[in-house]
């Protein structure tokens, strides 16, 4: 059951998140990039903290869906 739960979960969750890293600014990024920024730092100090709202969204409608998993049994 887990993994019918994590086949049928990851697009959804995939498709969400890549929609929310659509919705960040190219020009974020090229500013950092002029500050001197790294990937790393570009991804721990802009991406992570504007994705955190798309993730807490996914994380709250993956758990309603573990917990509606009943029709699967």
């Amino acid at each position: 059951m887990t993994i019918a739960n994590i086949w049928i979960g990851i697009p959804f969750n995939l498709v969400v998140l890549y929609s929310g890293l659509q919705a960040i600014s190219p020009q974020v990024y090229e500013a950092a990039a002029l500050d001197g920024a790294g990937g790393w730092q570009r991804f721990w100090r802009i991406t992570f903290p504007l994705l955190r709202p798309v993730s807490a969204i996914t994380l709250l409608l993956g758990l309603v869906y573990t917990l509606k998993v009943f029709d699967i049994i």
